[in-house]
């Protein structure tokens, strides 16, 4: 199939080609090569989010009851504590850490000596020290200067020594007692020796002020008081320094000695047998036999196990791709098409990796938007479509978590339900019911698992809580992630074909103008696509807005075609078979420039080839091989592609026994089933039908549904007699007519089956298909 008949199957709609747009960019959208880098770029990517090593086959919950095999320990390993514990016991170890301290330079008597000399300095001294006050150093002033003074001030440094010997020769820490949080404090007097020291038999800088203050009142006068205090305020200096880096290395040390394990698991012992409840102790044996058998296997094999995951994440994407390959071409080989798919699983695998390492106390992994893919693929292409990635996206998820089946089978049982929910979306108002529906999804599988694994209440609730959340939003970030495709990807859903589903369309009503006959037919085929896709539950929608413009082509020259010819001659009689076919094959192609002229989206562009397929236009190739045996039969054949879905197939059938019936001299209701069984055979057998997802069952559906529409069409009506006087109008002259024996052709003509014919005379006419 050529690149041009390819492109012309696909379903979602491709912006106007306009002469801006740059060639190399737009025929990116259909590179073979773009698609498969785009393949292979996300399975590298989704490899990357699985787990780095084997995990048990089954999952495992507190409470749960075992389903998996007995469980012995092929090798011996230590019993990790869990997490939270190791952190409890780490807290505590650091906390139980004491203060540690060093000596200082100052001790009882050192502050004597200290106190003396600055007591000499004062009372020599001319100018007034900044550490004094006014009053202070009046006080100093009055006190006659030479040796009386020099020893008045030597008395007061005395009183002040004598003061403060007790809490110096005790211990003076520096800081606030009020501030550490133990009772004791530890002295690191060497590097090999540390000495624990009680708070209570210390001292800090608010006991050493008080204690001063107190024997100072009871030696000295007030005045003499206020300058002892103001030398001790200038000259104190803690015995014990607080050292932050010695603290923080005896916590790390601390936290270093805590164990990561509890115990030890031998080889060969029982770990779970089948049948039995998850305990804590189980539960902590079978995280730790997986945490140890993760540790050797990343001694062993990193490598192995990362090409494990590349082949994993290959399997689950080599799924989808032949289904789109095989069932779902148009979507395959649009990567646009395909890019919005890839697009929606890597957020599941995103979210599905974030809900493993976000650490919560919700149950995150239900918030993983399976809804969302289920509906945006479901309203975007169909539900089988839907269905299929809604399942490797689900196997995904169990598989980046770990074996997670509850999760899995939570978002399966959700994204199904509301796939289902917007296959024939019609209103946006349908969002409440894939609210309601997701939901009933999540909260089945839930609450199932849940009384099988003997969940608590509590834990029931958690989790259904999360689920309705995903169950609202999903459905609200699916209408908006649909609004802003359509804007700007130019994608058309359902919503968007309702805009279609209007006879007052610019190109309908020229339809109307210029081919009066043809839009009749219009109408017709839009009531038969109509009832048979209601009949075999495809989109009766879009098969009859594709109806409608299946035939827009024939504007340009509505004359060739016979429906439009009325009185006039046919133009057909004096061009030869190859120009007749050529002007007939011509309104395809006229056909898809006038649509995309008028913008329509390229899910009803589809119609206009496909209706035809690549069926032979019967009456000229036979006329022509007349004249000339070695005519090439493809030059009378239609462009194609054939029918890809079941509603372009349906208008295609439709538009068969539409002519076929109308063609027929006694429209018996027998007569008309026997023509339309006889048709839709013929394109069966033709091999047109092949490519798109109709059963055979689904064709007896059409037949059925096509015959009670064409017999309602073609029921007879009563002849009235003329009133008294009035004489009887003849007969019709199409009614005559029609009872002339019908041509050969209308059994033999399969593939221009729809031939417009002429039956006067029994003469043939060309010049409809």
């Amino acid at each position: 199939m050529s690149e041009h008949k390819r492109k012309a199957s696909f379903p979602v709609q491709r912006a106007a080609e306009g002469k801006e747009e740059a060639q190399g960019v737009r025929s990116l959208r259909w590179k073979s090569w773009v698609r498969y880098v785009a393949l292979a770029l996300s399975i590298a990517f989704i490899a990357l989010l699985f787990p780095r090593s084997s995990m048990l086959e089954y999952e495992f919950e507190l409470g749960s009851v075992w389903n998996g095999d007995t469980v012995r320990a092929p090798f011996a390993f230590p019993i990790y504590k869990d997490d939270a514990t190791y952190e409890q016991d780490t807290k505590r170890a650091m906390a139980g850490v004491l203060p540690v301290y060093v000596p200082g330079s100052i001790n009882s008597g050192r502050m004597r000596d200290t106190l003396h000399v600055v007591a000499a300095g004062i009372a020599v001294s001319q100018n007034k020290p900044s550490f004094l006050s006014d009053n202070s150093w009046n006080l100093v002033q009055s006190i006659p200067l030479g040796d009386t003074r020099a020893q008045r001030l030597q008395e007061i440094a005395d009183a002040l020594s004598d003061a403060i010997v007790i809490p110096y020769d005790a211990g003076v820490i520096e800081g606030s007692k009020a501030s550490l949080q133990s009772e004791r404090i530890a002295v690191r007097r060497s590097e090999a020796y540390e000495e624990v020291l009680p708070l209570s038999g210390l001292f800090d800088s608010l006991d050493v002020m008080r204690t001063a203050e107190a024997s100072l009142s009871r030696r000295l006068g007030h005045d003499e008081s206020v300058l002892a205090m103001e030398l001790l305020r200038v000259l104190y200096t803690p015995s014990y320094i607080y050292s932050p880096r010695l603290t923080a290395e005896a916590r790390e040390n601390a936290k270093s000695e805590v164990t990561r394990s509890l115990g030890v698991v031998a080889e060969n012992e029982l770990i779970v047998a089948t049948g039995e409840r998850i305990t804590d102790a189980t539960r902590l044996k079978l995280v730790s036999y997986e945490r140890s058998r993760r540790l050797r296997e990343e001694e062993e094999n990193v490598w192995f196990r990362l090409l494990g995951n590349v082949g994993h994440t290959g399997v689950l994407m080599m799924l989808g791709v032949l289904f789109l390959y095989n069932f779902r071409p148009r979507i395959f080989s649009d990567n646009l098409q395909l890019g919005i798919i890839i697009g929606v699983l890597l957020l599941v695998a995103v979210l599905s990796y974030l809900s493993l390492v976000v650490h919560a106390a919700w149950p995150v992994e239900y918030l993983i938007l399976m809804p969302l893919l289920s509906m945006l693929l479901a309203i975007l292409f169909d539900s089988r479509t839907a269905f299929y990635m809604t399942v490797i996206a689900c196997f995904m998820v169990a598989g980046i978590r770990g074996n997670d089946y509850a999760v899995a089978l939570a978002c399966l049982s959700a994204g199904v339900l509301a796939a289902y929910t917007v296959r024939d979306i019609k209103s946006r108002t349908q969002l409440f019911r894939s609210i309601t529906f997701s939901m009933i999804g999540y909260a089945f599988a839930i609450v199932a698992l849940g009384i099988e694994r003997g969940d608590s209440v509590g834990i029931l609730a958690e989790k259904l809580g999360s689920a309705a959340i995903n169950a609202t939003l999903s459905p609200v970030l699916t209408f908006g992630c649909i609004f802003v495709i359509e804007k700007f990807f130019g994608v058309a859903t359902d919503l968007k074909l309702l805009e279609y589903d209007n006879l007052n369309h610019p190109l309908l009503r020229a339809l109307a103008d210029k081919a009066p006959g043809t839009y009749q037919h219009t109408l017709t085929i839009a009531r038969l696509a109509e009832s048979a896709a209601n009949a075999i539950g495809a989109n009766a929608l879009l098969a009859k807005v594709g109806a409608y413009f299946h035939d827009v082509g024939k504007i340009a020259k509505a004359e060739y075609f016979v429906e439009n010819q009325m009185q006039m001659g046919n133009k057909h009689d004096k061009l030869k078979p190859e120009k007749s076919a050529q002007m007939i094959r011509n309104h395809v192609q006229d056909g898809i420039e006038l649509a995309r002229e008028y913008g329509l989206p390229q899910r009803i562009i589809d119609f206009i080839p496909m209706h035809h397929g690549t069926t032979v236009i019967r009456y000229f190739f036979d006329k022509a091989r007349e004249t000339n045996p070695e005519a090439n039969e493809d030059d009378f054949r239609y462009p194609g592609p054939r029918p890809q879905s079941r509603e372009t197939a349906i208008v295609m059938l439709a538009d068969a026994v539409e002519a076929t019936t109308r063609a027929l001299p006694n429209p018996t209701p027998k007569a008309i089933e026997e023509t339309i069984d006889r048709a839709i055979k013929r394109r069966f057998s033709d091999g047109q039908l092949d490519q798109c997802e109709l059963t055979l069952a689904d064709l007896n559906r059409i037949k059925i549904a096509f015959t009670k529409n064409l017999i309602g069409m073609s029921h007879p009506r009563i002849q009235y007699k003329p009133e008294a006087g009035e004489q009887s109008a003849p007969e019709p002259e199409v009614r005559r007519e029609r009872q002339e024996p019908m041509i050969p052709y209308i059994d033999d003509a399969f593939g221009s089956i729809d031939a417009e014919i002429s039956y006067g005379k029994g003469e043939k006419k060309g010049g409809s298909q």
